[in-house]
């Protein structure tokens, strides 16, 4: 590298700190990475900033649920995926839970209900109480799933085993 090149990237290294150092002359000061202060004490932003200060980078253009550290990103709030974050994966966006059984985000696009009196089940669907079972009564404890005739505390749902058809019990009988 010549004297002379030496000396031309000095000056543009001043110049580029010089430029810089302007910020500050404003009232409140402008951010002297992004912006720049006018003579009309106004900061004027470099590309990809924005707002009053120019401490505010700009998302990618169509950037819907989205927000950025640098600008032009596009870094999506949970619940939403996509370049443009504008896929909903919030599990609970799709109502999965019955029997107006409340439903809570869970991360990983996981979620669980929580049941009113009287139903449960992963989506609420099974209402608790008695049913029946391929046309006899029974209750929700009473025969063991895939074991017919089999009760105990680890018996769940209507009770009906393989092969066997179960409804819930009409409230007049």
């Amino acid at each position: 590298m010549t004297a002379t090149e030496a000396l031309l990237r000095v000056l543009l290294l001043l110049l580029a700190i010089g430029h810089s150092t302007h910020g500050a002359e404003c009232f409140p000061a402008c951010d002297p990475k992004n912006g720049f202060c006018e003579d009309d004490n106004v900061c004027r932003c470099q590309p990809g900033w924005q707002g009053p200060l120019c401490d505010q980078c700009v998302t990618s253009p169509g950037c819907v649920n989205g927000l950025c550290e640098e600008p032009w990103q596009c870094i999506c709030k949970d619940g939403w995926d996509g370049k443009l974050c504008d896929i909903d994966v919030r599990a609970c966006t799709s109502t999965p839970c019955s029997n107006n059984g409340t439903c809570v985000d869970l991360d990983s696009g996981r979620y669980e209900c929580s049941c009113p009196p009287g139903f449960s089940g992963k989506d609420c669907q099974e209402k608790d109480g008695p049913c029946v079972i391929n046309g006899r009564f029974g209750d929700l404890v009473g025969s063991a799933v895939g074991f017919p005739g089999m009760s105990g505390e680890g018996a769940s749902g209507c009770g009906a085993g393989k092969g066997q058809r179960k409804q819930w019990a009409s409230s007049g009988t």
